[in-house]
């Protein structure tokens, strides 16, 4: 199982077909303090912003603690999900809220 994100935008959702994770690293982000997966719907992403900068400098903080939460089965793990909030996610939100401030999530999961 996994969950994908994107922005809503006047009623219109974009998704990017990167943003979808598998749940299995869900305990890293909520150990990182972020508990955000079923609660980030209709929420506007200048307002969580912050929150996902805090989540990643936790998680990046310390590597060993999460590494060590690696799933057994293989599927995600802490360096693809530091990269995907890294260098995807976080970057994104940061320009879409220059650009529409009141832009929303959508969440499925």
């Amino acid at each position: 199982m996994s969950w994908s994100i994107g922005f809503t935008i006047n009623g219109i959702e974009l998704s990017n077909y990167k943003w979808n994770y598998t749940h299995n690293c869900n305990n890293m982000m909520r150990e990182a303090n972020f508990d955000w997966i079923y609660n980030l719907d209709g929420l506007k992403v200048k307002d969580t912003l912050p929150q996902f900068e805090m989540m990643l400098a936790n998680l990046k903080s310390d590597p060993e603690k999460f590494r060590a939460m690696n799933p057994a089965n293989g599927w995600g793990d802490y360096n693809s999900l530091v990269e995907l909030w890294e260098t995807e996610i976080i970057p994104a939100a940061k320009y879409v809220v220059d650009k529409l401030p009141e832009v929303t999530w959508w969440e499925f999961s």
